[in-house]
């Protein structure tokens, strides 16, 4: 017969092991599973204690065990292999407790966010979580630009850039000089963001500032760089960066600082938008080839197709895939930065939100949550505009070999 003593101690033991679950599964149902540092925390202490608490009760009964054996050592031969089990099952339990938090959480952040393929990032939009509260969130307030007239300020072209292992930027600005038409010098302003740290690492900078004096002091071209010799502050340390999609902190650090990059280009090409009336903004990588006359096709078409529209926050003029001119591409198909139309005064909105996620995705994973958030419609015009001629990344061992599936050169003639 077992002493009285037994069930109350194997009942503590069931009840540490409910409050531990308790607290690690205690949020609201309906909203996404999400950990911050301080859950993690308590969630430490307690697993630490629901072990110390368990190991007391798995000795308090291994000794009552022990006196039940000395006192009923026949009577119960059956009963002590039924404990033993129960006991090792206690234990077990105990010693997996982190273990299947470990597995949920995962399986759980796996669910919340994509990974990199096409049917994950389906699964992100159809699922996509707007806010904590749940409420649905309101479109993005927008509005067009006048249209334009010859002779003033158009658009606002921004090249993010670093200095990588084989340099395109060089040839990239030589080849935008070369296409832009006269009258086109006086409409727009080309803004190079230096993104190295220190900004002397970027060997085509040099290069650009003397081949390129005249453009730079007439205020044509702009190269900024980061204020901060130390480069961006959320980069100092690596204990606030969230590690996802199995990347390395070496990767999270390049991707987060290529949004940081971004981020801040866009809020200095907004600057620039704002002293000089530019009503759009074109984002370009370091790495193209673009067709003559762009901003005059570009400014003609949007005025044409878009300007009784309010309803769009990017028109796309670089598709890796076929698309028919005016097509409305799903956000999933986001492709890099190359040949995309914003309006300035959407900016600070979208700088805004890059800011607080910088770390969270990469850069084109971002603007699919944002076009899906704020319910933003992306226009196709076709064929691209910009062909992209980069191999090399900027991130060592990777290979971008995307190419504009379709690429006119020559879009006036």
């Amino acid at each position: 017969m077992k002493p009285p003593q037994y069930t109350t101690v194997l009942l503590y033991a069931v009840l540490v092991l409910a409050s531990g679950w308790q607290l690690v599964y205690s949020k609201k149902p309906g909203r996404p599973f999400q950990v911050t540092a301080d859950d993690l925390d308590t969630m430490e202490k307690a697993l630490k204690k629901i072990k110390k608490e368990g190991r007391k009760a798995a000795k308090s009964m291994r000794k009552l065990m022990e006196q039940s054996k000395e006192n009923n050592d026949d009577e119960n031969s059956n009963s002590e292999e039924t404990d033993k089990s129960l006991i090792t099952k206690i234990w077990d339990d105990l010693r997996d407790t982190p273990k299947y938090i470990t597995e949920k959480k995962k399986q759980r952040e796996e669910i919340r966010f994509a990974t990199n393929t096409a049917d994950k990032l389906l699964y992100e939009l159809k699922n996509f979580e707007h806010s904590e509260s749940n409420e649905e969130p309101k479109a993005l307030p927008q509005f067009n630009p006048t249209t334009h007239q010859e002779g003033t300020p158009n658009m606002v072209i921004g090249i993010s850039s670093v200095n990588r292992k084989k340099n395109y930027l060089l040839n990239t600005i030589r080849d935008i000089f070369k296409k832009l038409l006269k009258p086109e010098r006086k409409t727009v302003k080309i803004v190079v963001m230096n993104g190295d740290v220190p900004p002397e690492k970027h060997t085509d900078v040099p290069l650009l500032e003397t081949e390129f004096q005249s453009e730079i002091e007439s205020g044509l071209l702009v190269i900024e760089q980061n204020p901060r010799h130390t480069g961006h502050k959320q980069l100092e340390t690596n204990d606030k960066l969230t590690l996802r999609w199995g990347d390395n902190i070496k990767r999270v650090k390049w991707r987060s600082k290529q949004v940081l990059d971004v981020t801040m280009l866009m809020r200095k090409c907004h600057h620039h938008a704002q002293q000089g009336g530019y009503g759009y903004f074109l984002m370009l990588e370091d790495d193209v080839k673009v067709a003559e006359g762009f901003p005059t096709a570009i400014r003609s078409w949007v005025d044409k197709h878009l300007s009784s529209r309010t309803d769009w926050t990017v028109a796309s003029f670089y598709n890796p895939w076929k698309v028919a001119d005016r097509e409305e591409i799903p956000a999933f198909k986001f492709f890099g930065v190359i040949g995309q139309l914003f309006r300035t005064h959407d900016l600070p909105h979208i700088t805004s939100f890059l800011g607080r996620n910088f770390d969270e995705s990469p850069l084109d994973w971002l603007f699919v949550d944002y076009l899906t958030k704020h319910k933003g419609k992306m226009i196709a015009h076709a064929p691209s505009l910009f062909q992209h001629l980069g191999v090399v990344s900027s991130l060592s061992d990777k290979i971008q070999p995307s190419r504009a599936a379709e690429f006119d050169e020559f879009p006036l003639r």
